[in-house]
């Protein structure tokens, strides 16, 4: 009986704070692009500076802005905030990064994705401060890694693009695909790259290279390599050279 009390009790307490902290919206929109109505509050004991709330015909919300005080960008890293909704699911969530937080995790923003149905993520954004370093989309599936691309649109020369593939656990790489600039290509033939990992070990890689490369090498278009590893030798390598109609090339 006493327990029941005390959850009867919890659950007033809930109710009654919930409503305490509970902020008065200002309507600065009769009808928005989503068909509703936008709000505005501000509380700057709770660190928001700003919140605007776009609701759609229905009444639900559809987008949120939040850009919050300076001492709690400092505490927490983030200046503003925007999140979106589908049927009351978050289904976006951008973050912009004080330049504290920049410096120090190289990240500016990061935007995270998630399903409109289950409300679980599905990707992650981030924008790099670095130049060099570019930016990169984690994928996920029931919480864990599937894929990583990184895209380095400032690259002139090596590598302009490149996707890591995971093991269902999320952890263990099974693969690695590479994508080269043109200045590389130009130079050295190849356009692209797949590299296939067992145990963290390269068993196998294959080579693409373009048609202007195969004109002027014995008509190669593709380069397989297979890896093989032995107690007494670290690695042996067979290559393997194939023209475009999947013929095998011999080797000089």
């Amino acid at each position: 009986m006493i327990k029941i009390h005390t959850l009867l009790a919890l659950c007033i307490f809930l109710l009654w704070s919930s409503n305490l902290f509970a902020q008065d919206e200002f309507i600065i929109e009769e009808e928005n692009e989503f068909g509703g109505q936008t709000t505005e509050f501000s509380d700057t004991k709770l660190g928001i500076l700003q919140a605007v709330i776009y609701y759609g015909s229905d009444n639900r919300r559809v987008k949120e802005e939040k850009e919050f005080t300076k001492k709690s960008a400092l505490l927490y890293g983030i200046v503003r905030e925007v999140k979106k909704y589908f049927f009351d699911i978050k289904i976006q969530h951008e973050r912009y990064f004080t330049p504290q937080f920049a410096r120090k995790y190289l990240t500016r923003k990061r935007t995270d994705y998630f399903d409109r149905y289950t409300g679980e993520r599905t990707k992650v954004e981030k924008f790099f401060t670095e130049a060099y370093l570019g930016r990169n989309i984690t994928y996920y599936f029931k919480e864990k890694r599937t894929k990583v691309e990184w895209f380095y649109p400032q690259n002139l020369e090596g590598i302009r693009q490149q996707v890591t593939f995971f093991a269902p656990d999320g952890v263990r790489k099974t693969k690695k695909e590479y994508w080269y600039t043109k200045k590389t290509t130009r130079t050295k033939g190849y356009y692209r790259s797949v590299h296939f990992l067992e145990d963290s070990r390269k068993i196998k890689q294959i080579w693409y290279y373009t048609t202007d490369y195969a004109a002027k090498n014995r008509n190669i278009i593709k380069q397989i390599d297979h890896f093989s590893y032995h107690p007494e030798k670290l690695m042996t390598i067979q290559s393997n050279f194939f023209n475009e109609k999947g013929a095998l090339v011999p080797v000089k």
